[in-house]
């Protein structure tokens, strides 16, 4: 989840005009192979999987904070910022291999590459490895 850092006491609510809409930032990391049996019927984690059509490395562009601002069952939260604008951003990291159903990640990066709202955040930057 990409996100713009706001200095402490800055209020959390933006006007419309004030040109810093909210970001987003979406990574996926490498499959690995999954312990689930031979009758399972979870997919194949094995088998490579890609989400893009590209893989890229999201460190060529952002430095990223190593220390987490949040966790959950697919992946990690952290502070990263653009080498170029020096902008602050949150980005989400997604472990594919905890992700079972590969489709409905691909659907949510669909929808949040369509959300343009000054008040939601924004989708920035996809990028797999």
């Amino acid at each position: 989840l990409v996100q713009p850092v706001r200095p402490k006491g800055k209020s959390s609510k933006r006007t419309p005009d004030d040109g810093q809409g909210e970001k987003r930032i979406v990574t996926m990391e490498p499959s690995v192979r999954s312990f689930a049996g031979p009758n399972s019927n979870r997919r194949d984690r094995s088998d490579p999987v890609m989400i893009t059509d590209a893989l890229s490395d999201v460190r060529a562009k952002y430095h990223i904070n190593p220390k987490e601002l949040g966790h959950g069952h697919y992946g990690v939260v952290r502070k990263c910022m653009d080498r170029e604008t020096k902008g602050w951003y949150a980005i989400k990291s997604i472990r594919k291999s905890k992700v079972s159903k590969i489709e409905v990640l691909k659907r949510e990066i669909a929808i949040l590459q369509e959300v343009k709202h000054p008040h939601i955040i924004e989708l920035r930057d996809v990028f797999e490895d």
